[in-house]
């Protein structure tokens, strides 16, 4: 990946996705952690979060998996104007037992184009993945 500036901070991550993807906040997600090895987010209970059935709604899991690339990315020392140009989610279980784990680990950090895969679990049990996405990011 081309480095534009060392990795970002885990707070300097925190306060730029906060200022700028306001729905990680509205949806009660907190980044856990965020290296170029991986970025953790956690996704708490909020009302606004569930679907019919006391499950977690689709687009929390795609914004969390969305995000948690974006923070690997940054904590990688990409640019703060990397785009998603692809993200791809299958939904494999109800997205039930909060708090939920959004764990994002690279594929590739390349020059112009990072892929990272992210696995969602409940952290009580980490081998029950409720979600797993693949996004694809612009970055130079």
């Amino acid at each position: 990946m081309t480095q534009t500036e060392p990795g970002w901070s885990l707070d300097r991550i925190r306060a730029h996705i906060a200022e700028n993807l306001p729905l990680v906040g509205l949806f009660s997600m907190t980044i856990d952690a965020a290296t170029p090895e991986g970025c953790n987010l956690v996704i708490d209970d909020h009302p606004g979060i569930f679907r019919p059935g006391d499950m977690v709604a689709g687009p929390v899991l795609f914004t969390a998996a969305d995000a948690g690339a974006y923070g690997l990315i940054l904590a990688a020392g990409g640019p703060p104007e990397a785009t998603t140009i692809d993200l791809t989610i299958h939904f494999l279980r109800p997205g039930k037992g909060l708090p939920l784990l959004a764990r994002t680990t690279p594929i590739k950090l390349g020059r112009r184009i990072a892929t990272t895969d992210t696995i969602i679990t409940p952290m009580s049990d980490p081998t029950r993945q409720i979600a797993r996405a693949t996004s694809t990011y612009m970055i130079g």
